[in-house]
C-alpha cells in the first residue's frame, strides 16, 4: 500500500558552528548580574532575561540563525511576500534542578533555541509533545504494544542539549524543558520568529519593533 504522511510535524536542528559561545557565555553572566529577578514565564528555578534582540554581542549569532530561516519558509510555502526575522529573543540560565514547565508561544510562527551551554542530556531534555493532542492518543497507544517509538506511535520527542546546536520549530507544538540533574549550568538563547511582510519592512516596521504584536502595527 502507497504511505500518505498527513499533519506533517517538524523540528529542524543545525550546529552553530560559525557562532564563538565562550564570549556569549559571559555576556549571559554578565546580564543575570545587572538583573537578577530577571523574566518567569515558564522557568521554574531558572533565570530568564529581558529581551536581548537589539544587544550588539548577540547580532553574530542572530544573523546565522536567520540565515536557516529561508529553507524552513520553502517548506512551508510561504508566499515571496513575506519575510521571517527574530521578533523576541531572551537567555535563560538554568542550574541544577530547575526545568520550564509545558508551553507553546502564541502569535509567533516559528520559534527556537540556541544552546550556548549544554554537553549531556542530564542536564535537561527539550521535550516536544504531540501537537494533534497527546491526551488523545495516550488512550490508544500503550507501552507493551511496541517493540520501539516511531513518528506513528509515539506522543513525546526528546533532544539533549547540545553546545552550538540550534533547533527550530512550530510555535504551535507544544514543550517543556527536562529537570537539569548536572552541576553545571544549562544557558540557552530562546527566540520567537514571525512573519511580516516586505512591503512592511519598507514602510518602517520590523519584527524588533512590532515584538510580534502584530495587532497593533502594519506588519500583516
Amino acid at each position: 500500500m502507497i504511505e500518505n504522511k498527513i499533519f506533517w510535524e517538524s523540528v529542524w536542528i543545525d550546529n552553530l558552528k560559525e557562532v564563538s559561545v565562550l564570549p556569549l557565555i559571559d555576556e549571559c553572566y554578565r546580564l543575570k548580574e545587572t538583573d537578577p529577578s530577571g523574566v518567569n514565564k515558564s522557568n521554574q528555578g531558572g533565570w530568564q532575561s529581558q529581551d536581548i534582540c537589539n544587544l550588539d554581542n548577540f547580532q553574530k549569532c542572530f544573523t546565522a540563525i536567520n540565515g536557516r530561516l529561508q529553507g524552513i519558509l520553502d517548506q512551508f510555502l510561504i508566499k515571496d511576500i513575506y519575510v521571517a526575522g527574530i521578533a523576541q529573543c531572551w537567555i535563560n540560565i538554568n542550574p541544577t534542578n530547575s526545568y520550564n514547565s509545558i508551553h507553546s508561544h502564541p502569535r509567533s510562527f516559528l520559534s527556537g533555541v540556541f544552546y550556548i551551554q549544554g554537553n549531556d542530556s542530564d542536564q535537561g531534555c527539550i521535550v516536544f509533545e504531540d501537537s494533534q493532542g497527546s491526551g488523545i492518543r495516550e488512550q490508544y497507544l500503550f507501552d507493551d504494544m511496541f517493540c520501539g517509538r516511531n513518528g506513528l506511535n509515539t506522543t513525546q520527542t526528546r533532544y539533549p542539549p547540545i553546545t552550538g546546536n540550534l533547533i527550530i520549530f512550530p510555535s504551535w507544538l507544544r514543550h517543556q524543558v527536562d529537570q537539569n540533574l548536572s552541576q553545571e549550568d544549562r544557558i540557552s538563547i530562546s527566540f520567537n520568529i514571525i512573519l511580516y511582510n516586505r512591503e512592511a519592512l519598507l514602510m518602517g516596521n520590523n519584527p524588533k519593533k512590532c515584538g510580534g504584536d502584530c495587532e497593533n502595527c502594519n506588519c500583516k
